[in-house]
């Protein structure tokens, strides 16, 4: 690396290379009880990929493999959702790349919409890292700076009118 003089920090060049990318994502998603319309998702869904320069090296900021489950109802009047995600701890490295732990996201969101005469109104509640996990997305180059933002709870409303 260089040493940007106004910054200093290490500049990387970055080349184009002929490479191989191998991955597979798998979602299924279930309806539950179908035959008496229950407004109720279940899904699940997983993610990996593989990417390799030709002569073999890992390429750099490849996404770890990621697992995730959820849970959707959905009405005209009410919303509710909730998502766990495993983010796998990356270890496909290129050189001079340095590896992220995995962390576990938990997610959820509950919305109440009314119906007025001509406008609706929607109030929600939503989470994200309700477990508070420490996590970088090891696709940033500010990783190791900027990781993810820890838990937090959103209030919010809107009215279309």
């Amino acid at each position: 690396p260089l040493i940007d003089p106004f910054h200093l920090s290490e500049v990387w060049f970055t080349r184009q290379t002929d490479a191989d990318f191998l991955g597979a994502s798998l979602r299924y998603e279930y309806q539950l009880n179908p035959r008496f319309n229950w407004p109720v998702m279940l899904w699940a869904q997983a993610d990996v990929l593989s990417a390799k320069a030709s002569g073999g090296d890992s390429l750099p900021r490849t996404a770890p493999a990621n697992a995730s489950l959820g849970m959707i109802f959905d009405t005209e009047a009410w919303l509710a959702s909730l998502t766990l995600k495993r983010v796998f701890k990356a270890d496909q490295l290129a050189e001079n790349e340095s590896s992220t732990p995995g962390y576990t996201w938990l997610s959820g969101q509950l919305q109440k919409t009314w119906a007025l005469d001509d406008s609706e109104l929607q109030v929600w509640i939503k989470g994200d890292n309700l477990l508070d996990d420490e996590a970088q997305n090891h696709l940033s180059v500010l990783k190791a700076s900027a990781p993810l933002p820890g838990r937090q709870i959103v209030l919010g409303a809107n009215w279309t009118f």
